[in-house]
């Protein structure tokens, strides 16, 4: 028993130091890679359409809308009940946290809101565990599938097909899995909530992924239809992968180097380029979370709408 605590502590100090590692060398590998096609992505930023940027920042603006309401749903689901308006204040009011270093604050601010409004800790538990397990099967299911697709008799088409499958069969136990060692004898997973938070989820990642196929799009004098598809497979696998590399904050790296391995060759850059380019998609999000916080800010002091009672 001693032994297996002390390789459990072990096990954690080793993947503290991992993540703590990781992540300067991730930005060192990304500030390298801009600086070495920094001469094409100046051209490409030159010439890049500001109304599609203009629109990308948009989309993202409005998934932010999406997201409390699946956190609603799946509170519900366990049969927590908190209105739409609380979870939209939270969500809003600490979008600041999700840039302090760890990339987990916004989560540790909301789910410690939602406790001050009664929520119990099962409830929170099952609602943490849907809010990421959830967005992670739903991003690697549907991108898998549609990375497999288009990227025929290749190595990635068996890992897309294959993490998709996975992903797949883990959404649909997800509710059963956490009735057994989550809820246990207190109230049950109400499925048709877990259904709807599965809905709203895919509505999020669908303006999400259009938030990024805008901004691919931006950088080029035209795109083809039947890439569109390619575009947004190769973003919602990337961000799936990205996210399950735990030691990578928000899957910074990861992220860009999944994305530029698999993008469609509609993109005519180098893999540095690409890489740069990628990473750049995050000062879109950067902006659109500025601009809701901004916003909500505003709204609040000026009319004191949707306030949290402490």
């Amino acid at each position: 028993m001693k032994f297996g605590i002390q390789n459990r502590g072990r096990l954690r100090q080793v993947f503290k130091l991992c993540k703590w590692l990781f992540t300067p060398l991730a930005l060192l590998f990304l500030l390298v890679s801009l600086w070495r096609a920094r001469f094409i992505m100046q051209d490409a930023w030159d010439n890049s359409q500001g109304v599609y940027l203009a629109l990308a920042i948009l989309a993202w603006m409005a998934a932010h809308l999406l997201s409390p309401w699946f956190v609603s749903t799946a509170l519900r689901a366990s049969g927590a009940e908190i209105p739409y308006r609380q979870t939209l204040n939270l969500h809003l009011s600490y979008l600041p946290a999700r840039y302090i270093p760890g990339g987990v604050w916004h989560t540790v601010a909301r789910v410690s809101g939602l406790h001050h409004l009664g929520v119990r800790p099962d409830q929170l538990s099952s609602f943490i565990i849907f809010e990421n397990l959830v967005a992670l099967c739903v991003t690697l299911s549907i991108g898998g599938v549609l990375v497999g697709f288009h990227k025929q008799n290749s190595d990635w088409q068996f890992i897309a097909f294959f993490v998709a499958a996975m992903s797949l069969i883990i959404l649909v136990l997800c509710p059963v899995l956490v009735n057994r060692f989550v809820m246990r004898s207190f109230d049950k997973i109400r499925f048709g909530s877990y259904i709807k938070g599965v809905v709203i989820i895919i509505l999020f990642w669908s303006f999400a992924s259009a938030s990024f196929l805008l901004f691919v799009s931006s950088f080029l004098d035209s795109l083809v239809v039947s890439a569109w598809l390619e575009i947004i497979g190769v973003y919602l696998f990337s961000w799936g992968v990205g996210f399950l590399a735990i030691f990578a904050p928000q899957g910074v790296g990861v992220f860009e180097v999944v994305a530029a391995s698999v993008m469609p060759v509609v993109l005519s850059f180098n893999f540095s380029a690409l890489v740069a380019l990628i990473a750049g998609f995050r000062l879109v999000v950067v902006f659109a979370d500025l601009f809701m916080w901004v916003g909500w800010w505003l709204i609040s002091v000026c009319f004191g709408l949707f306030r949290v009672k402490s």
